[in-house]
């Protein structure tokens, strides 16, 4: 049985998600099915020592506060999270719209030719795909 929670673990990491208790290795551990952005990621599991609290919620409680930030993830989920679920979620705009405003003060948001340069995601993921090509030469 799956219910909805927020899960602490050592290491001041915290996730959201819907989570069940199951044993995998002659051990019980809680699976979660971590929400990030809206959207569930694949299952993830962890060991009972690794856990320091559990607050079940409800699901429009998740919802509200599940992670929309690749560094609110653990690093092996964000490692193994589709590159497709670190997308931004609906609605939120990495972009400028190129009106000339500047969302953080003192950047500026358009090249000099004024193409409207990308400010969050080009780096982002650039580096999401050196870390999975640096993987496929290991495996």
């Amino acid at each position: 049985m799956s219910e909805w929670g927020i899960v602490d673990l050592f290491g001041r990491q915290t996730l959201v998600g819907l989570v069940s208790e199951v044993e995998r290795f002659g051990v019980k551990m809680l699976a979660i099915e971590v929400l990030f952005n809206g959207a569930l990621l694949p299952v993830a599991y962890f060991g009972g020592a690794a856990i320091y609290g559990f607050v079940p919620c409800s699901e429009e409680v998740a919802r509200k506060r599940g992670a929309t930030a690749r560094y609110d993830l653990t690093p092996s989920i964000a490692a193994t999270a589709p590159l497709t679920a670190l997308d931004p979620p609906p609605g939120v705009e990495l972009e400028s719209t190129g009106s000339g405003t500047n969302d953080y003060p003192g950047e500026s948001q358009e090249a000099p030719d004024g193409e409207v340069r990308r400010r969050l995601r080009e780096p982002y993921y650039a580096e999401l795909r050196r870390q999975s090509e640096e993987d496929d030469i290991l495996f």
